[in-house]
């Protein structure tokens, strides 16, 4: 479990997350829900190390958490010049040949090289890095991004098939793809996760938060 306590971080003098507390049980996908600016990806980053929070703490099996145990897939992806996707991968499974069993589901051209790859291409290929990294953590920001709907489906297969052994923490801007595929929806709002649904509550929440958005947009 991911347990966090009053978790703080401020960039360029901006409190971005204030007081944040929260525990993400293993076994379960966890989605992280907040409006454009609300910190989503700052907290994921603030999970993996990338920024240092100004107080708070943040353990995972009553351990300071440690990047050693997080596989993360970020928002935008970065891939080294005049490589193949092959090669890509074997920098995760030098030993292994793991990454030809996924590929019979993504059916990616992983001999050819990186930059003829379309953006949904490149998607798959950074979750298929992620996935053969075999870590207990996977943090997911915007995994259906750029993908068509035959892969959106192969990506929700498989975080169904992996989660009894891993902790997922996933970020969507499409509210469905949230419904569809997590067990508890976080809703960062205000600088701090200040309501947790299960999946019982999903159509409450969608409910509440169409509503709410009606409102705030609502011709005066």
């Amino acid at each position: 479990m991911i347990s966090i306590k009053n978790l703080n971080v401020e960039q360029k003098g901006k409190v971005i997350l204030q007081h944040l507390t929260g525990q993400f049980e293993q076994g379960q996908v966890h989605g992280i829900v907040g409006l454009n600016g609300a910190g989503k990806t700052t907290f994921l980053n603030s999970l993996y190390g990338f920024i240092k929070p100004t107080a708070g703490e943040i353990t995972y099996q009553e351990k300071k958490l440690s990047k050693k145990y997080i596989s993360y897939l970020e928002t935008s992806n970065y891939f080294y010049a005049g490589i193949t996707g092959g090669e890509y991968l074997k920098l995760f499974c030098k030993a292994t040949e793991k990454h030809k069993e996924w590929n019979k589901l993504f059916l990616l051209p992983l001999n050819n090289l990186i930059e003829s790859y379309s953006t949904g291409m490149k998607k798959k290929l950074a979750l298929m890095g992620v996935l053969l990294q075999n870590k207990p953590i996977l943090l997911l920001d915007e995994p259906f991004n750029g993908l068509d709907l035959e892969s959106m489906w192969v990506v929700k297969r498989i975080i169904s098939d992996i989660k009894h052994t891993k902790t997922i923490l996933l970020t969507s801007h499409i509210l469905e793809t949230l419904t569809d595929n997590c067990d508890f929806i976080h809703r960062l709002e205000h600088k701090k996760i200040n309501q947790v649904y299960a999946k019982e509550d999903f159509k409450q929440f969608q409910e509440l938060l169409y509503q709410e958005l009606h409102e705030k947009t609502a011709l005066q």
